[in-house]
């Protein structure tokens, strides 16, 4: 189940050009195209002439036409053209959706246009920081997108889904890890630590680490659907977990936004920025390259999981001491889809939980 009164990241940027865009959010189909000032508009994707999509249409004067009988449609979703006639219906306008444009990223607010509220929109300044060079993808994922986003807030998984990528160390050194968690105002958070492990694969392609290292891992997940997470090594002697300096290590930033497409298919926008080291092209690409593998290695086990808890609906699963911070997000899931159900019933979410 998925909120409808918040921001979901519909796409990157760059990936409006001079054609519209076409994406499911939410349960919602929207188009999505520049207006002739060069600002973000979002829209229902569908004609309200003859229901077809509008998202195959022309941009034309930044305005969208409809593939089938011509009607244009500005960026608020009021047709503004028809053919055939100079009469426009007043009821001639397509449901239109808040959109912004922040650091890299195109946001929709998935409720009404009326209740958007942009201190809501997750911050990431990092991708303007040229400190932190990035690099960023997509992947389309059949799985509901709250199986992503426990797979991320439980990394106890690392030694046995990652072992050639961020795994690393033996399983004694995540089973030893020390792990604080705290709900937040807007989801949950957590610091990791492997002491004395072992550099994963992952740093030393990447970053050249060896031999042993002090790893953490720091997550927060800010409901509905994103994860900030900033995670690194280094080397033993600086000890950084009792508050030593974790310069000349190997860090990263990485933003996951895994937005519900359907019940059971999201959309995983992700981006990885290196804050250490040289920030030559190839260690960029490597940087991607590895990231990409490791989130493919996780998109297998959330696909099967969705595909047998499709097929065993009524499976009962055992939670772990491990899925500590996964617990706390989904009650606060569970607790801001109570309220939207209770202060408007007939706009309130209706798609069930995936377990």
């Amino acid at each position: 189940m998925f909120p409808k009164n918040d921001w979901y990241m519909a796409c990157w940027s760059d990936e409006l050009t001079d054609r519209p865009l076409g994406r499911t959010i939410a349960g919602e189909p929207l188009v999505l195209f520049r207006d002739g000032s060069g600002k973000v508009a979002a829209l229902r994707d569908q004609c309200i002439h003859r229901g077809v999509s509008l998202s195959p249409g022309r941009i034309v004067r930044g305005s969208i036409e409809c593939p089938y009988h011509g009607l244009v449609y500005d960026g608020t979703g009021r047709c503004v053209h028809i053919p055939t006639q100079d009469h426009i219906p007043t009821k001639a306008v397509v449901r239109s959706f808040a959109a912004r444009e922040q650091h890299a990223i195109v946001w929709v607010w998935a409720g009404k246009v009326e209740e958007a509220d942009d201190s809501k929109i997750v911050p990431y300044p990092w991708h303007d920081d040229a400190r932190w060079p990035y690099r960023k993808g997509y992947l389309h994922v059949r799985c509901g997108y709250e199986m992503l986003l426990d797979n991320i807030m439980d990394l106890t998984h690392l030694p046995y889904v990652h072992p050639h990528t961020i795994g690393g160390g033996s399983e004694d050194d995540h089973i030893k890890a020390v792990m604080k968690t705290e709900r937040t105002d807007r989801g949950v958070k957590f610091a990791r630590w492997l002491l004395d492990s072992v550099a994963p694969p992952m740093y030393t392609k990447v970053a050249g680490l060896k031999g042993k290292i002090d790893r953490w891992q720091e997550e927060e997940l800010i409901v509905p659907s994103v994860i900030v997470q900033f995670t690194g090594g280094v080397d033993v002697a600086q000890d950084a977990y009792h508050g030593g300096s974790r310069e000349s290590g190997f860090g990263i930033r990485v933003l996951h936004a895994i937005v519900p497409e359907t019940d059971v298919t999201c959309h995983y926008f992700f981006s990885v920025a290196l804050g250490s080291g040289p920030h030559d092209p190839a260690m960029m690409e490597a940087l991607l390259k590895q990231t990409l593998a490791t989130l493919q290695e996780d998109v297998v086990i959330c696909e099967d999981q969705q595909s047998r808890m499709s097929q065993f609906p009524d499976t009962t699963l055992v939670d772990l001491r491990s899925d500590e911070a996964r617990l706390l997000y989904r009650r606060h899931l569970v607790a801001r889809v109570a309220a939207e159900r209770a202060s408007d019933p007939e706009n309130a979410p209706t798609v069930a939980f995936q377990r």
